[in-house]
């Protein structure tokens, strides 16, 4: 006989009105700036050897950038054009910028600008990749910009680097300095150029093993209170936050998995993901110039709206071309998921929220198909958003009849339960694959999987008088009944 303590972390999410605190759920942490001088993260002298091949990725959501926008300085040299500087120009148009050292003023520096302006209020991605001084391309969301050349007119083809610090949100010029005013999330520096199918393979994906060839990686997750920006490339350069830089709950697209599509031509085309489990997202009517499908293997940090949903969620971000921009969805389950059984199929709903920073999930109303368990949405005008399913607590349960305690399948004893209750099936020839503890209103207590016996015994010591229900799964099917705790 095998016993069993069940204290073990749930495989979906049940709640209705919770936060549940992290800091690597979705986009996790990012950095708020206010745009006011003096606030800013100090890398210190670092990059002194930054040359070509490089690329500077980041998701940035500027809240105003009338003054200009610094977001990446290697070097902030007041007295003479030095380094690598990215940041966004008055209109909000990505510029790059290289310096030679030689002087201050516009003859000793190059660089490219966007013809190309990013929205405010809105999280966009950025990619500056450099082969050269003089081949540059600009991605925004995945894709590449025209450029016009700066006011700059060096033409040195190697990039100049003094004792000067570098910087994230702050640039210093011999013409003064520029600040950040928004957020800033998922910085990435590599030593190395890439091309358009490369940048959109991990835009919307966090690199949980960071590649060789990144040496600046800051994302902010470690904490939200840390004045420190750690650097998760294999030569750290950490970061100090100087003056006041908010962290908060992050609402980029980011998550574990992604799929993207890029095309001219939308016909018949859908995009697909797929989870662990086996449940999908399903893009199609797609308008736009792209559409990311991206994954988060973890419950939403926000889950108000949600009953019973996944320990997981999906996302869409949709990239936006000089016209219309959209998709419909739909969404097919299967009962790998956790959640799903015969009684609660048909009262399955599909949920939606913008992005992480949604403190509640809204009902889409999407119509249910339990033939081909499919719910679908269309909707046609989304740009962005994340979707998972959630079926009603008080549907999670089998309607059994309460005096009813041994069925042909299974045997609970003793009956009612003081410390111990022992679980065996009557075919000898079944295995005890998992079981679930749930209160008698359908919220999962406990659960154990890979248990593979023909008996387990359970201690009830530390449940509350009253009844409850275990829930078997056996290679055969799902078997739920009541049982009581008396102590």
């Amino acid at each position: 006989m095998k016993k069993i303590f069940l204290a073990l972390s749930l495989p979906f999410l049940v709640s209705s009105t919770s936060f549940a605190q992290s800091n690597e759920v979705g986009a996790g942490i990012s950095l708020a700036f206010d745009g006011s001088p003096g606030n800013y993260v100090d890398l210190g002298d670092v990059y002194n050897n930054l040359t070509f091949p490089l690329l500077l990725e980041a998701w940035v959501k500027p809240a105003d950038y009338t003054a200009g926008a610094a977001i990446f300085t290697s070097d902030n040299d007041a007295t003479a054009e030095q380094g690598l500087r990215v940041s966004l120009t008055p209109e909000g148009k990505v510029k790059v910028e290289f310096g030679n050292g030689m002087g201050s003023g516009q003859a000793f520096s190059r660089g490219y600008i966007t013809n190309w302006s990013i929205p405010l209020n809105s999280w966009t991605h950025i990619a500056v990749s450099c082969k050269s001084a003089m081949i540059v391309t600009i991605y925004i969301s995945g894709v590449s910009r025209s450029l016009s050349p700066t006011d700059g007119t060096s033409l040195s083809e190697v990039i100049s680097h003094s004792a000067a610090t570098a910087s994230i949100g702050k640039a210093t010029t011999t013409s003064g300095d520029t600040w950040f005013n928004g957020e800033l999330d998922e910085i990435r520096l590599w030593k190395k150029s890439k091309s358009q199918l490369q940048i959109r393979d991990y835009m919307c994906t966090k690199h949980s093993t960071v590649p060789s060839d990144i040496i600046g990686y800051w994302n902010a997750d470690e904490s939200y209170s840390s004045t420190t920006l750690l650097d998760k490339a294999g030569s750290p350069e950490d970061g100090s936050i100087v003056g006041t830089i908010s962290k908060v709950l992050s609402g980029a697209a980011l998550g574990n998995a992604q799929i993207s599509k890029f095309t001219s031509n939308w016909f018949d085309v859908k995009v697909t993901l797929y989870s662990p489990s086996g449940d999908k997202m399903l893009t199609q009517d797609i308008s736009g110039d792209g559409i990311i499908v991206y994954y988060v293997d973890a419950p939403p940090v926000y889950s108000e709206g949600l009953e019973i949903a996944p320990a997981y969620y999906f996302g869409v971000y949709c990239v936006k071309g000089t016209g219309n921009a959209g998709y419909n969805m739909r969404y097919k389950y299967n009962g790998n998921n956790g959640i799903i059984n015969p009684t609660n199929e048909a009262l399955i709903k599909f949920m939606a929220r913008e992005d992480d920073t949604d403190t509640s999930w809204t009902n889409l109303n999407g119509a249910n198909d339990t033939a081909k368990n499919w719910i679908s949405q269309h909707d046609g005008v989304s740009l962005r958003g994340e979707y998972t399913i959630t079926v009603p607590v008080a549907e999670k349960q089998i309607n059994l009849a309460t005096t009813e305690f041994i069925i042909e399948d299974i045997f609970l004893f003793p009956n009612p339960a003081s410390n111990e209750l022992h679980v065996t099936l009557k075919d000898p020839q079944q295995k005890i694959n998992s079981i679930k503890i749930m209160s008698e209103s359908g919220m999962v207590l406990r659960e154990m999987r890979g248990l593979q016996d023909e008996v387990v015994t359970i201690d009830t010591g530390d449940l509350t008088d009253g009844m409850y229900l275990v829930t078997v799964i056996t290679s055969s099917g799902n078997i739920t009944k009541k049982f009581i705790v008396r102590h």
